[in-house]
């Protein structure tokens, strides 16, 4: 029996036990599954909220809030995406305090997908009391943070944080120059684009692809770039 595994003393078996029982069973088993959200090892925390997740337990959304102050950013980072494929709007607050938290362990990396998952979600679930949190992102030292902010003030409409949208238009970074291009496009303040940053912006279809590059498709054509131009600034 699959739950027999969680006691085991590898991880990698209890994280995989636990995956399996979310792909596998159902919601009779949320509660043996929840158990293990005080797993000694931060995979098996992660593996148990995406287990979660796949069960549809929106009665343990408590449970995942509370591994938002987990001390790695890793399992942070599993509760925040879990939270927002649960449309758990009422654990916004919780994230907007997680954007000023320093106190995480993790390598940078981890950090910064913290930072870009926690501003992911807080755009989708229409965080807009984090908006203050939101904006100081843009001052982030690493500029996938940066980006990310960006897009979460489109998402949330922020039509008030148009200043300091502009201001990334002079981002030492360049894909974060394209990405406020985008943000005031669609923002409708595509006046406010000058022509020298359309090249910015169309960095961002060879680079990204998927949703960034549609977005930047559109920019583009609202910017008036001629479809020719767009096909070529597909090719790297």
């Amino acid at each position: 029996e699959i739950k027999k595994l969680f006691k085991d003393a590898n991880r990698d078996v209890r994280g995989w036990a636990v995956a399996a029982l979310g792909a596998l069973g159902t919601k009779d088993e949320i509660p043996d599954v929840k158990k293990l959200l005080k797993d000694k090892d931060a995979y098996v925390r992660g593996s148990v909220v995406k287990a979660l997740v796949k069960l549809g337990a929106k009665e343990a959304i408590p449970d995942i809030r509370g591994m938002l102050k987990d001390v790695e950013a890793g399992a942070r980072e599993c509760a925040v995406l879990a939270l927002g494929k649960l449309g758990a709007k009422e654990a916004i607050p919780d994230m907007k305090e997680l954007l000023k938290d320093t106190n995480v362990q993790g390598t940078v990396q981890q950090k910064v997908l913290l930072c870009c998952s926690t501003l992911l979600v807080l755009g989708k679930l229409g965080g807009k009391e984090a908006m203050p949190e939101i904006k100081d992102m843009l001052q982030h030292a690493a500029p996938h943070v940066r980006r990310q902010a960006l897009l979460a003030l489109v998402d949330l409409d922020a039509k008030e944080a148009i200043p300091d949208i502009k201001r990334l238009l002079n981002d030492g970074e360049a894909l974060c120059r394209g990405v406020a291009g985008i943000a005031l496009v669609e923002l409708g303040e595509k006046d406010s684009v000058p022509r020298d940053a359309i090249k910015y912006v169309k960095m961002i279809i060879p680079t990204w692809g998927g949703e960034y590059a549609t977005r930047a498709e559109k920019a583009l054509r609202r910017l008036g770039v001629s479809e020719e131009e767009i096909e070529r600034a597909k090719v790297k």
